[in-house]
């Protein structure tokens, strides 16, 4: 059965059922242990959950040792499956951090909208208090789940720059995509990520970056993104490519697309 399909017989269930849809938004994938254990670290949220961390500093004498990437992850994975993607940014010569959201990895706690906010939040304090990074190079890259965490953070923190690869809009217009009537995402869904409505605030550099053959969140939805943004502002659609990480994170137009974004609007 095709993904649409299937979504859209339990978003009817659900409806009908009277419960929510929560479960479908998050699909927390936990850990016992962490491969990459060098470089590990944790932090505590203003809630007191334990959030799990991974920094990866940059080679020695690489040109971009003071850029840091922030890495917000998707809805169905923990870092155990983003180690290829702390490789790519080691190759690339920058410092790489990702985390696990509360209740995915070993961090503790039940992921939720806020839950995730204050756990980005509680990591992004821990970076700026680093001593070996130039914190007035950082950059906040998202992908899928994570383009909302990133850009609700860029509007509190103000990175150098936000890379926004396979976003969408909003859980709203998420849930219109994969029904065939318009119901109110409020009616089966209690959480926003509202990206959307609050592209237009970021005020720092933004690049877009979607494969045009995603099947489960359509590239439109980048498009639409886009053109709320304010300048500097960059959209690039990659042929072919799929949702998931593993295909559009490993192309050579995604590594060429962020080497270029990181030189050009680095310190």
């Amino acid at each position: 059965m095709k993904l649409h399909k299937y979504i859209a017989i339990i978003l009817t269930i659900i409806l009908i059922g009277g419960c929510t849809l929560n479960i479908l938004i998050y699909l927390p994938k936990k850990e016992d242990y962490y491969y990459l254990q060098d470089g590990l670290f944790t932090v505590r949220t203003e809630d007191n959950e334990t959030i799990y961390g991974y920094f990866s500093p940059a080679p020695p004498n690489s040109p971009f040792s003071n850029i840091t990437i922030l890495f917000f992850h998707g809805n169905a994975i923990s870092m155990n499956n983003v180690a290829d993607t702390a490789m790519l940014f080691h190759d690339i010569g920058v410092n790489f951090i990702m985390f696990d959201y509360r209740g995915y990895g070993k961090s503790t706690g039940t992921p939720s909208e806020e839950g995730t906010y204050k756990d980005a939040e509680a990591i992004i304090k821990y970076v700026l208090s680093l001593t070996n990074i130039d914190t007035n190079n950082i950059f906040f890259l998202g992908h899928s789940l994570g383009t909302a965490i990133a850009t609700e953070m860029t509007l509190k923190y103000k990175p150098k720059a936000l890379i926004l690869a396979a976003g969408f809009t909003s859980i709203d217009d998420m849930t219109d995509y994969y029904t065939t009537y318009s119901f109110p995402s409020s009616w089966f869904v209690e959480y926003k990520y509202d990206t959307i409505s609050k592209i237009p605030n970021v005020s720092v550099p933004i690049l877009f970056i979607h494969g045009t053959a995603d099947e489960v969140v359509p590239y439109w939805m980048s498009i639409s993104n886009y053109s709320r943004a304010k300048e500097p502002k960059k959209l690039v659609l990659i042929p072919n490519i799929r949702h998931e990480r593993a295909y559009l994170f490993t192309t050579q137009e995604f590594r060429n697309e962020i080497t270029n974004f990181i030189n050009t609007y680095r310190n």
